[in-house]
Order: structure tokens, then C-alpha cells, then sequence
């Protein structure tokens, strides 16, 4: 397996466990208050193949702050810098993020800019192997891109 490959298979990896946490955000937000099935006995609780809701570890899901938790610790590293500026002006502005979500080889990682209200624009997610250049992912579908954009509103939400 070529090099391209271990990066990229590594790439499909994260995005798809990123679509997974988000998806089961979605669905514990989305209950209603008094469903007893939800909390009580996960096995209970099934996505739309019928399969019960695991996390990406195989533990059951018990609530909500787990699964929030679990999509904060993601990352090893989320980092912004700002746009270019007169230095003398003040006080620095985010222009771009790094969410660094693996190293190594392969490694990848989450690039975008940030609008004007600090909320995720233009992203991306890149991967790479050892001595090889960054490389987009081609996301398979929309509703991929778009959790993975949720993904990154977590993140900078935080810079508001």
C-alpha cells in the first residue's frame, strides 16, 4: 500500500469518526424530554440501520456531556493565527484555525478561515504521510462536509 494510501485511509478514518460523534450529538439533542429509553438502556436506543448507539470506542452512549466530552477531546490541538495587520493597530484577529487531529505518518488535520463572527468558513481536511505534501480529502458526500463543519463550530465558538 502506497503512502497516499495510509494517509488518506487515515483521513477517511477521522472523518467518519467525527460524522459518528456528531450524529449522536444530534440524535441526543433532538430527544424529548421524557423518553425513557434514552439514558436508561443504550441497547434500547437504535439509529436508523437498526444498530444500537455505540460510541467510536464500542461503549455504549449513557448521555449527553459524554458525548460532548468525547467530541472535545478529539483533537490533540486546535490552534488559530490572525489575518495580516498594521502591527501598531491593535490587539490581533483570528483569520484562520487548525483543529490537528493526528500526527505522524500519516497525519491529519482540520484548516479553515474564520468569518467575521469567528464561525468556521472554507474548510478542509488535509492529510499527509511522512515527506509528502498536504492533501485534500474529497469529502464522499454533503452531509460528511457538513458534520464536520459542526465539527469546527465547537471549536470556535470558543473565540467569540
Amino acid at each position: 500500500m502506497s503512502e497516499e494510501f495510509h494517509g488518506l485511509n487515515q483521513a477517511k478514518a477521522q472523518v467518519s469518526h467525527i460524522v459518528e460523534l456528531m450524529y449522536l450529538q444530534e440524535r441526543w439533542l433532538d430527544a424529548e424530554p421524557g423518553d425513557e429509553e434514552l439514558g436508561q438502556d443504550p441497547e434500547l436506543y437504535y439509529d436508523g440501520d437498526g444498530e444500537p448507539l455505540y460510541d467510536p470506542d464500542g461503549d455504549p452512549v449513557v448521555d449527553e456531556d459524554e458525548i460532548r466530552e468525547k467530541i472535545e477531546e478529539l483533537p490533540l490541538e486546535f490552534s488559530v493565527r490572525s489575518n495580516w495587520m498594521n502591527p501598531f493597530a491593535g490587539g490581533l484577529v483570528p483569520g484562520e484555525f487548525q483543529l490537528l487531529m493526528c500526527t505522524g505518518g500519516p497525519a491529519v488535520r482540520i484548516v479553515g478561515e474564520l468569518g467575521s463572527h469567528n464561525e468556521p468558513q472554507r474548510v478542509e481536511v488535509q492529510y499527509q504521510d511522512w515527506f509528502t505534501p498536504w492533501t485534500a480529502y474529497d469529502f464522499p458526500d454533503s452531509q460528511s462536509w457538513s458534520k464536520v463543519l459542526e465539527f469546527c463550530e465547537v471549536f470556535t465558538s470558543i473565540l467569540e
